[in-house]
Protein backbone atom coordinates (compact mmCIF):
# COMPACT_ATOMS: atom_id res chain seq x y z
CA UNK A 1 0.00 0.00 0.00
CA UNK A 2 1.83 2.81 -1.21
CA UNK A 3 1.27 6.45 -1.79
CA UNK A 4 2.23 9.40 -3.33
CA UNK A 5 3.94 10.90 -0.48
CA UNK A 6 5.30 7.57 0.70
CA UNK A 7 3.51 7.57 4.08
CA UNK A 8 3.64 4.28 5.28
CA UNK A 9 0.70 4.73 8.30
CA UNK A 10 -1.99 2.91 5.73
CA UNK A 11 0.87 0.38 5.16
CA UNK A 12 0.93 -0.08 8.76
CA UNK A 13 -2.93 -0.24 9.35
CA UNK A 14 -3.05 -2.87 6.38
CA UNK A 15 -0.25 -5.21 7.90
CA UNK A 16 -2.05 -4.34 11.44
CA UNK A 17 -5.55 -5.79 10.07
CA UNK A 18 -3.74 -8.89 9.00
CA UNK A 19 -1.45 -9.56 12.13
CA UNK A 20 -5.02 -8.84 14.62
CA UNK A 21 -6.48 -11.90 12.43
CA UNK A 22 -3.53 -13.50 13.02
CA UNK A 23 -3.89 -12.81 16.76
CA UNK A 24 -7.51 -14.04 17.02
CA UNK A 25 -6.83 -17.53 15.51
CA UNK A 26 -3.98 -17.47 17.98
CA UNK A 27 -6.22 -16.22 21.11
CA UNK A 28 -8.81 -19.05 19.58
CA UNK A 29 -6.58 -21.73 19.28
CA UNK A 30 -5.40 -21.03 23.31
CA UNK A 31 -8.74 -21.17 24.38
CA UNK A 32 -9.22 -24.25 23.00
CA UNK A 33 -6.96 -26.00 24.40
CA UNK A 34 -7.11 -24.65 27.67
CA UNK A 35 -3.92 -22.16 27.71
CA UNK A 36 -0.14 -21.97 26.93
CA UNK A 37 2.88 -21.90 28.93
CA UNK A 38 4.97 -19.01 28.29
CA UNK A 39 7.71 -20.40 26.24
CA UNK A 40 5.50 -21.73 23.45
CA UNK A 41 2.76 -18.86 23.25
CA UNK A 42 5.68 -16.60 22.48
CA UNK A 43 6.54 -19.21 19.53
CA UNK A 44 3.19 -18.76 18.20
CA UNK A 45 2.93 -15.28 18.22
CA UNK A 46 7.03 -15.32 16.90
CA UNK A 47 5.69 -18.21 14.15
CA UNK A 48 2.34 -16.83 13.40
CA UNK A 49 2.07 -13.08 14.49
CA UNK A 50 5.35 -11.90 13.80
CA UNK A 51 5.91 -12.93 10.19
CA UNK A 52 2.77 -11.07 9.20
CA UNK A 53 4.01 -7.46 10.74
CA UNK A 54 7.43 -7.99 9.69
CA UNK A 55 7.13 -8.56 6.12
CA UNK A 56 7.78 -5.15 4.52
CA UNK A 57 9.18 -3.57 7.64
CA UNK A 58 12.99 -2.92 6.18
CA UNK A 59 11.11 -0.58 3.71
CA UNK A 60 8.13 0.90 6.76
CA UNK A 61 9.92 0.05 9.61
CA UNK A 62 11.79 3.16 9.80
CA UNK A 63 8.74 4.61 11.71
CA UNK A 64 7.10 3.31 14.74
CA UNK A 65 3.48 3.09 14.62
CA UNK A 66 0.96 2.67 17.60
CA UNK A 67 -1.16 0.18 15.76
CA UNK A 68 1.96 -2.23 15.31
CA UNK A 69 1.98 -1.64 19.05
CA UNK A 70 -1.28 -2.05 19.88
CA UNK A 71 -1.40 -6.13 18.27
CA UNK A 72 2.21 -6.73 20.83
CA UNK A 73 0.42 -5.10 23.85
CA UNK A 74 -2.71 -6.95 23.14
CA UNK A 75 -1.02 -10.13 22.90
CA UNK A 76 0.88 -10.11 26.17
CA UNK A 77 -2.77 -8.95 27.87
CA UNK A 78 -4.22 -12.16 26.66
CA UNK A 79 -1.68 -14.02 28.09
CA UNK A 80 -0.77 -12.41 31.25
CA UNK A 81 -4.55 -11.79 31.81
CA UNK A 82 -4.69 -8.43 32.33
CA UNK A 83 -6.86 -5.48 32.09
CA UNK A 84 -6.75 -2.74 30.04
CA UNK A 85 -4.75 -0.25 32.31
CA UNK A 86 -1.98 -2.40 33.10
CA UNK A 87 0.99 -0.43 31.77
CA UNK A 88 2.53 -1.84 28.59
CA UNK A 89 6.28 -1.67 29.89
CA UNK A 90 4.95 -4.06 33.51
CA UNK A 91 3.57 -6.81 30.68
CA UNK A 92 6.67 -6.15 28.43
CA UNK A 93 9.09 -6.94 31.53
CA UNK A 94 6.81 -9.89 32.43
CA UNK A 95 6.97 -11.59 28.79
CA UNK A 96 10.37 -10.17 28.45
CA UNK A 97 9.16 -9.79 24.93
CA UNK A 98 11.68 -7.17 22.48
CA UNK A 99 9.10 -3.69 21.76
CA UNK A 100 8.59 -4.17 18.13
CA UNK A 101 10.13 -0.93 16.99
CA UNK A 102 13.42 -2.57 17.97
CA UNK A 103 12.69 -6.04 15.84
CA UNK A 104 11.18 -3.72 12.93
CA UNK A 105 15.00 -1.46 13.14
CA UNK A 106 16.50 -4.96 13.00
CA UNK A 107 15.21 -5.59 10.00
CA UNK A 108 15.67 -2.23 8.42
CA UNK A 109 19.25 -2.65 9.86
CA UNK A 110 19.65 -6.26 7.89
CA UNK A 111 18.20 -5.15 5.03
CA UNK A 112 20.92 -2.33 4.70
CA UNK A 113 23.66 -4.57 5.57
CA UNK A 114 22.43 -6.73 2.46
CA UNK A 115 22.14 -3.49 0.09
CA UNK A 116 25.68 -2.70 1.23
CA UNK A 117 27.21 -5.55 0.52
CA UNK A 118 25.39 -6.16 -2.71
CA UNK A 119 28.06 -5.62 -5.46
CA UNK A 120 28.00 -2.10 -7.85
CA UNK A 121 26.91 -3.70 -10.74
CA UNK A 122 23.35 -4.71 -9.44
CA UNK A 123 20.66 -2.84 -10.91
CA UNK A 124 18.86 -2.67 -7.08
CA UNK A 125 22.47 -1.29 -5.59
CA UNK A 126 22.80 1.05 -8.05
CA UNK A 127 19.36 2.55 -7.45
CA UNK A 128 19.93 2.53 -3.38
CA UNK A 129 23.46 4.44 -4.38
CA UNK A 130 21.84 6.88 -6.09
CA UNK A 131 18.92 7.46 -3.64
CA UNK A 132 21.34 7.52 -0.59
CA UNK A 133 23.08 10.45 -2.48
CA UNK A 134 20.41 12.46 -2.95
CA UNK A 135 19.01 11.98 0.23
CA UNK A 136 19.34 14.77 2.30
CA UNK A 137 17.48 17.24 5.45
CA UNK A 138 15.42 18.94 2.85
CA UNK A 139 14.85 15.17 0.84
CA UNK A 140 14.21 12.92 3.75
CA UNK A 141 14.11 9.51 2.35
CA UNK A 142 14.41 5.93 3.75
CA UNK A 143 18.13 6.50 3.36
CA UNK A 144 18.46 9.57 5.14
CA UNK A 145 16.23 8.12 8.40
CA UNK A 146 18.91 4.98 8.30
CA UNK A 147 21.68 7.42 8.56
CA UNK A 148 20.57 9.37 11.23
CA UNK A 149 19.41 6.63 13.61
CA UNK A 150 22.72 4.63 12.66
CA UNK A 151 24.41 8.11 13.17
CA UNK A 152 22.29 8.59 17.05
Amino acid sequence: MLNEHLDYSITAKTVDQSANRALGLLIAKCKTMGGLPSDAFTKLYDSVVWPIINYGAPIWGVNSYSCINVVHNRAMRFFLRVGKYTPNDVMAGKMAWVPPHVRQWKSVVGYWARLSDMTDSRVKKRIALWANSNSNASCKSWFYSVRQKLAS
